[in-house]
């Protein structure tokens, strides 16, 4: 299965999220798939979902955290079945509600062979950050701190308000509100 396309408009963000996400921490361990196109993106989808949620307005410019469920829970153990549940993930990548355009700037860790059903994902990550072990929602501190960052490269800045206007209506066409 062909895997979604990037707006052009998009693209430069994706590409810094992609760079500055590998120096997040992650929880858990994920191992690296044979015929993975970007390996040193194994494990960093919620920090790279958060990350571009962030920077390019979040809810406010109709974007959504997706999340599909893995089929075992956080202590290795089989959950019950449900349909959403998939036996790669779990998995988070981005919504852009309005017009239904997907951004998933890890799916690179997967294989191009393996078809990621983004049709099967459960809405919302409490709006782009994670739960902590007590499950008090807490910002992934590094993906804050990189964000910041960015902000201070002009040729970073551009691509984030590059991909801001597209999410508030340049993506068809009309003049960003």
């Amino acid at each position: 299965m062909k895997r979604p396309a990037v707006p052009a408009e998009l693209a430069p963000l994706v590409e810094l999220v992609q760079q500055y996400v590998q120096t997040c921490p992650i929880i858990g361990s994920f191992p690296v798939m044979r015929g993975a196109s970007t390996p040193d993106l194994t494990g960093h989808c919620a920090n790279a979902a958060s990350l571009f949620w962030y920077m390019v307005g979040g809810a406010k410019t109709g974007w959504k955290n997706m999340r599909l469920p893995g089929t075992l829970d956080a202590r290795g153990k089989p959950k019950a079945p449900r349909r959403s549940l998939w036996k790669y993930g779990p998995h988070a990548f981005v919504l852009h509600e309005p017009s239904g355009t997907v951004i998933d700037p890890t799916e690179g860790q997967f294989p191009a062979s393996i078809a990621i059903p983004y049709g099967r994902a459960e809405g919302g990550t409490s709006g782009g950050f994670r739960k902590n072990a007590r499950g008090q929602t807490v910002p992934p501190t590094k993906v804050l701190l990189a964000a910041q960052d960015l902000w201070t490269d002009p040729w970073a800045k551009d691509a984030v308000l590059r991909a801001m206007e597209w999410s508030r209506g340049g993506w068809d066409g009309r003049r960003g509100r």
